[in-house]
């Protein structure tokens, strides 16, 4: 080293200017940075974190999404039992005639007539209609309809249509009831009962 600072001494100016000039160009295209490498690396991190934000936007609403699923499934599983425990799983059309019977006398409506319908099978429940013609007056005939639609054992009555009689002050009603039960297809339990069966 102390060597190079000798031979140094004894250039010249015009000597030491070029040994100058080459050693800078070594530096130059040998060692020198200006930061460009910095700067490609610095915009492909912040490439990347956008990317992981983007994902973990996605990630955070699959989550919720996840969280509802789940919780409108806990419902519909919660509303499935009520269902079950309220529901025969068999409901003939002689045991409708029974409830039917039930509430015409409770209301003091007089049966006409009464003809079972085929049942109409859907995924969880069975309808059981039976269209009925029915006579007595305004109060009796809307207290048979309020008797049917507060039945524990889940019936309705559906396009019904009310009509005066001819040389009286009775009113005719015609309609169709529909009574529920389980549908053969709805989910078994654990044992293979459905869930609403009785013990």
């Amino acid at each position: 080293m102390n060597r190079m600072f000798q031979r140094l001494v004894n250039f010249s100016l015009a000597q030491v200017l070029l040994f100058g000039f080459v050693l800078s160009l070594v530096y130059y295209f040998v060692a020198f940075d200006s930061g460009s490498s910095y700067q490609i690396q610095i915009v492909t991190l912040e490439a990347d974190i956008v990317k992981e934000e983007a994902h973990k936007k996605e990630t955070d609403a699959a989550l919720k999404e996840e969280a509802r699923m789940k919780d409108a499934v806990g419902l519909l599983s919660q509303q499935y039992q009520e269902i079950s425990r309220r529901l025969p799983t068999a409901l003939s059309s002689i045991d409708l005639n029974r409830q039917i019977d039930a509430f015409a006398r409770n209301s003091g409506a007089s049966i006409k007539s009464r003809r079972p319908m085929n049942n109409l099978k859907q995924e969880i429940v069975e309808e059981v209609p039976i269209q009925i013609t029915l006579e007595g007056s305004y109060s009796e005939l809307a207290q048979f309809v309020y008797n049917v639609a507060q039945s524990e054992k889940v019936t309705a009555v559906r396009s019904f249509t009310i009509g005066p009689l001819d040389r009286s002050n009775q009113l005719r009603l015609d309609g169709v009831i529909v009574g529920y039960q389980l549908s053969a297809d709805a989910p078994k339990d654990a044992v293979g009962k459905p869930a609403g069966a009785r013990q």
